[in-house]
């Protein structure tokens, strides 16, 4: 909504003024003599000019020629929104729906939107969708959201483009049809919109609406990703690690937009990152920078990267060994219902290493190994139940089990 806010005011700025006595007014703002503009245009606003209105909101916006007052911008967008200027009711909308200088009222944002959209303001008809997307003002209804979208993307706004793609994509609101989003993903992303380029090269890459096409994927991961988009940079790099027909291979280029999209947060991108130093996959090993990136990974709740952290303090890898920080760790990756996290987990507890020895505890994290994981996994799992089984009474046994039934894993981010 703000780069939306930043365009309707700039569109203001722009409008060619409609009366010889706006031009002195307009040129001064145009050339930056803010003062002047508004002294030649306020008595002109105050006269009940609807473009002196909506520029004076505008230098009150801005703070420009006077101190910036966004309450004194909606007092001038209103007076001009009243006599059906569209851009400030849609810049009123905008204002309603952030609570800028009004207070916010996303039912005053759907009127003013909706005013100026039916004068066939594309930004106030992407904006419009939005509330009709969300619920924001009035009930969900994506078909109403999908039929706005339609009326801005075919203006070529860039963004109802992305939003209408979508849309057809999820077959939200309106028939699913993958070629329709293939189209209008396409237009926006010509436009060098970051995340329509990002799923323009998950159709290539998934053959969805088009035939599958890595070279095309990784053209238009690669357009999103130097962009900073961190899922175009995910999406390329896992792209360069796995290769595939006409695309080989290429651990080095995969490493370097692992480590653009770790930089930026990418939980998932951070743990790829950390098992490439770990396992040495297109560079020396470096158990140090595996450790560093696990944690990254992990602190975001990552269940595979709690565990890796877990076995790195386990083993000493990367960092000094400790058995306590190691069962930590375990423990949040078990709680995730990770099975082999349960395993070591369950070990620690019947070995006492790391936390205080718990049988019951130990029979407990095992059997929720046992009932996810495989071969020779499940099997020293159910060896280490058995041989738990005996130091436990009856009414010990039924109770664990009781709780192995009932358990649930918490959600993972």
């Amino acid at each position: 909504m703000k780069h939306t806010l930043l365009a309707l005011l700039l569109l203001l700025c722009l409008a060619a003024p409609a009366r010889a006595d706006l031009i002195p007014g307009v040129e001064a703002y145009s050339r930056g003599e803010f003062a002047l503009a508004l002294k030649e245009l306020k008595p002109l606003a105050q006269g009940g000019d609807a473009q002196a209105q909506g520029l004076v909101g505008n230098m009150y916006y801005f703070g420009q020629g006077v101190p910036r007052d966004l309450a004194q911008a909606a007092y001038w967008f209103t007076k001009a929104a009243q006599q059906g200027l569209a851009t400030a009711q849609a810049i009123l909308g905008v204002m309603y729906s952030q609570g800028q200088g009004v207070p916010q009222d996303q039912a005053q944002a759907l009127h003013w939107y909706r005013l100026a959209a039916e004068q066939g303001l594309a930004e106030a008809q992407y904006s419009l969708g939005n509330l009709y997307e969300k619920g924001q003002g009035v009930p969900v209804d994506p078909a109403q959201a999908a039929s706005w979208y339609r009326k801005a993307a075919e203006q070529d706004l860039a963004d109802a483009q992305v939003n209408l793609g979508s849309m057809y994509f999820q077959g939200n609101g309106i028939p699913q049809d993958l070629v329709e989003a293939l189209k209008w993903f396409r237009k926006a992303a010509e436009h060098g919109v970051a995340a329509a380029q990002y799923n323009l090269g998950v159709m290539y890459h998934q053959g969805q609406g088009v035939i599958l096409d890595l070279p095309e994927a990784e053209r238009w991961f690669l357009k999103a990703a130097q962009q900073g988009d961190r899922e175009a940079q995910y999406a390329l790099a896992n792209l360069y690690y796995n290769g595939g027909p006409g695309l080989p291979k290429n651990l080095a280029q995969a490493r370097v937009w692992f480590t653009k999209a770790a930089q930026l947060g990418h939980a998932q991108a951070q743990y790829n990152l950390a098992v490439m130093y770990a396992s040495g996959q297109g560079l020396p090993p470096n158990p140090a920078e595996a450790a560093k990136w696990y944690r990254q990974a992990a602190e975001q709740g990552l269940a595979e990267a709690q565990y890796n952290l877990g076995v790195a303090y386990y083993a000493g890898s990367g960092l000094p060994q400790s058995h306590a920080q190691a069962a930590a760790w375990f423990s949040k990756a078990a709680q995730q219902g990770y099975p082999l996290a349960q395993y070591y987990l369950g070990d620690m507890y019947a070995k006492g290493l790391g936390v205080a020895r718990d049988d019951q505890q130990a029979y407990f994290w095992l059997s929720l190994a046992a009932a996810h994981l495989s071969g020779p996994g499940q099997e020293k799992a159910l060896a280490r139940i058995n041989a738990l089984s005996g130091k436990l009474t009856p009414d010990q046994l039924w109770r664990i089990q009781e709780r192995v039934r009932q358990w649930q894993p918490v959600g993972q981010p």
